[in-house]
């Protein structure tokens, strides 16, 4: 797997028992550091066992749907990946007639579009065809199968983090803990808030989301890049099922999903802006300094990166876990804020 990486990449993902995945501060760096040296095995140790795992797979996945009645058409798109090896069979223990197919067929060389569903080429593609098929949601995977993006009836992005507002009001019992992504929207907190349940920001990362559900024991979990983590599969992320839970919502509702998600969409956003600088971690000195001095009341938190929040806009500015850049994701209650503090901030970073 190289994840949604180009086709010049490829890689390995490795997990410890139960599934849990293992990052640069859990061992990876030890993995990486032993797979550059010279493996001189002795012995052999421990035993290698070949099991295909589809079957069970698909039948554990489609024992989690309720009865789905999908009357308008569904488009998917595989993205060329793994997904499209198992969604056959299990759309069809779903029995689910009315799905356009795009992209099913392995293929490395991803040739219709990138394997990153959130490039842009990938999202137009997918809402051109949800629009000539008039139908009432398109859905779109990442190459290795652990990520989904949503475009509505009209062919618009869903931002991620109203699929995890959705998904939790759905499935989540007052009381129990949600956890999300700290660059998610103030409409996060603030809808688990009016559902009586306990929202708990985490660090950006698919490793950092999953440690922190186990620790607080949470029904759900979300991540801005359209990682969907779930209890009932011990934590961990899966996309195959994120798509299961919201065909079962759809099924609840007449409308469509646009019509679920107007109430969340009340503040403007940045998305998440890229900036490529010599020194990242001076960078986000020089900007908290600024915004510190600035700002006297704003809420300051060090989480992952530097947050700063204030009463019409917050920010977070945070180094790329996998690149070498710097992540900017500014929100704030109107537009004219909004493009106010993106310039300040990205003046102050790039300096």
């Amino acid at each position: 797997t190289a994840s949604h990486n180009p086709k010049e990449y490829n890689g390995l993902k490795f997990c410890l028992k139960g599934g849990e995945p293992i990052g640069y501060d859990a061992g990876l760096d030890r993995v990486e550091e032993l797979s550059n040296k010279p493996i001189k095995i002795k012995k052999p140790r421990g035993r290698l066992t070949k099991k295909s795992i589809k079957t069970h797979y698909v039948k554990t996945l489609a024992s989690f749907a309720t009865t789905i009645n999908s009357t308008a058409p569904i488009v998917i798109d595989a993205s060329n990946g793994s997904t499209g090896q198992i969604l056959p069979e299990l759309l069809q223990k779903l029995k689910l007639r009315k799905i356009k197919r795009l992209n099913f067929k392995a293929d490395g060389r991803f040739s219709t579009h990138p394997p990153d569903p959130l490039e842009p080429k990938s999202l137009r593609l997918l809402g051109k065809e949800v629009r000539a098929q008039k139908a009432r949601i398109g859905i779109i995977f990442d190459a290795d199968g652990d990520r989904l993006h949503i475009v509505d009836e009209k062919g618009k992005h869903v931002r991620p983090e109203y699929i995890l507002i959705l998904l939790a009001k759905y499935l989540a019992k007052p009381g129990q803990k949600i956890v999300y992504d700290l660059r998610s929207s103030w409409s996060v907190r603030e809808e688990l808030r009016r559902a009586r349940l306990e929202g708990m920001p985490s660090k950006v990362g698919r490793t950092n989301i999953y440690r922190e559900m186990k620790r607080t024991k949470a029904r759900l979990g979300g991540e801005l890049s359209g990682h969907y983590f779930f209890k009932e599969l011990g934590y961990i992320d899966d996309a195959a099922l994120a798509m299961i839970h919201l065909f079962s919502l759809l099924n609840d509702h007449e409308g469509y999903i646009s019509e679920l998600i107007r109430p969340f969409d009340r503040y403007y956003t940045s998305g998440e802006l890229n900036f490529r600088v010599k020194e990242r971690e001076a960078a986000i000195t020089r900007v908290y300094n600024a915004i510190r001095a600035k700002f006297k009341d704003a809420k300051i938190d060090f989480l992952d990166g530097l947050s700063i929040e204030c009463k019409d806009w917050w920010f977070n500015l945070r180094p790329s876990n996998t690149q070498a850049l710097i992540r900017l994701v500014v929100e704030a209650r109107d537009e004219k804020l909004l493009d106010k503090r993106v310039r300040m901030l990205t003046k102050l970073i790039e300096q």
